[in-house]
């Protein structure tokens, strides 16, 4: 996922023209225009509605930083100050999207919303003189290109299953596998997961009877032997079981089922629940802890759950091809599949149910959990 990074704070003042739109911010896809209308001419001053509008016109996603535990954090806030800037009439103040995702220092990522702001505010100016709008991007800037490198924090990474990115010349791209699928000192077919500082290993991909253990042996890109551990930055590696030689490396060089040379970098650690109050967009994954199952909310707008043992989709909630735009785990419980208008195309029905949340279990049911820990509703696909 590729991330749009903004520049360092700035402070911008612009004079509005009489009705005139006049844009105060345009950056990485954020704009911030505003107009100004005298209304009122009165003895000493003059009456101001000032109009802002704030859009999101990014082709692709952008992401920020900022303290943790907040629900949203602020990435742009705009004053409108009233006669002789004296003190403000009006913050108009946007919010991010907060995701599941840390950074290593424990900032918590936020993402920009996908829509258009609106707001009015009126304000009072000196005779014949026009107000000046400021305008200040609060976002932390990093000094990464590609999203995946900032890392959950360690706690997060050694209690969750992570997924394998992977890529390779006769891929084309990156792609996010929960399973490593390599071949073994002996040539045979091994899938391995991660969970926490372990490996689930699956002889020929089938994890009915993983086992787990602390290291896996493999070929490397030169059909060298190769014992491969989990670090809490990527990979411990050594050759012909020499222990004492381990090299740490964020990517690992290994032989595919198909013989060809893949590399493989950890991922985020799985995600498998939506939180109350949370939403879902359109490509948004929950993984189940063992990595065998997933939950998608596809760009078509299907809420798909996923085998990846056998690659079958084992439910689904039908709204595909819908115009769908929000998965939304309510706060009275309902988890509702809604078009970017508002209106409902699918729901759990469990309204009723305030501060229940979603989970991607690890036997393939997706359940809907009150909060006294009983069930509200689920997917009936435990097994399969």
């Amino acid at each position: 996922m590729k991330t749009i990074l903004l520049a360092s704070s700035l402070v911008m003042a612009t004079s509005i023209a009489w009705s005139q739109p006049s844009t105060i911010l345009d950056q990485s896809g954020l704009k911030v225009t505003v107009e100004g209308k005298k209304i009122e001419e009165e003895k000493n001053h003059d009456r101001w509605e000032i109009s802002i509008v704030a859009e999101n016109s990014s082709p692709t996603e952008i992401f920020f930083t900022g303290p943790y535990g907040a629900a949203g954090s602020p990435y742009i806030k705009i004053d409108v100050p009233n006669k002789k800037g004296l003190f403000t009439v009006g913050i108009f103040e946007l919010q991010g999207e907060r995701t599941d995702m840390l950074t290593s220092d424990g900032l918590a990522v936020y993402r920009v919303p996908r829509n258009i702001r609106n707001e009015k505010f009126n304000t009072h100016v000196d005779r014949g003189a026009t107000p000046e709008i400021n305008a200040k991007m609060l976002i932390t800037p990093h000094n990464v290109t590609d999203f995946d490198v900032l890392r959950v924090n360690t706690l997060d990474a050694m209690n969750g299953s992570r997924p394998f990115l992977i890529s390779a010349a006769n891929l084309g791209n990156q792609q996010s596998d929960p399973a490593l699928k390599f071949l073994n000192w002996d040539m045979q077919q091994v899938a391995a997961s991660v969970n926490g500082t372990q490996f689930s290993i699956a002889p020929n991909g089938d994890f009915t009877n993983a086992m787990s253990f602390g290291s896996i042996n493999m070929l490397g890109w030169d059909r060298s032997k190769i014992t491969v551990s989990i670090d809490a930055n990527g990979f411990l590696i050594y050759r012909n079981g020499n222990i004492g030689a381990a090299q740490a490396v964020p990517s690992l060089n290994f032989v595919g089922w198909d013989g060809y040379n893949y590399t493989a970098r950890l991922g985020v650690a799985a995600n498998c629940t939506v939180a109350n109050g949370q939403r879902l967009l359109p490509g948004e994954i929950r993984r189940s802890r063992n990595g065998i199952y997933s939950l998608t909310f596809q760009n078509d707008g299907n809420l798909v759950l996923t085998n990846h043992n056998n690659n079958l989709v084992i439910w689904s909630s039908g709204t595909n091809n819908k115009n769908a735009a929000n998965c939304t785990m309510q706060a009275d419980g309902n988890l509702v599949i809604s078009s970017a208008t508002g209106q409902a195309l699918w729901s759990s029905s469990t309204s009723g149910s305030n501060g229940a949340y979603l989970l991607v279990q690890d036997d393939g049911n997706v359940v809907i959990y009150r909060t006294d820990g009983n069930g509200a509703w689920c997917t009936r696909t435990k097994g399969r």
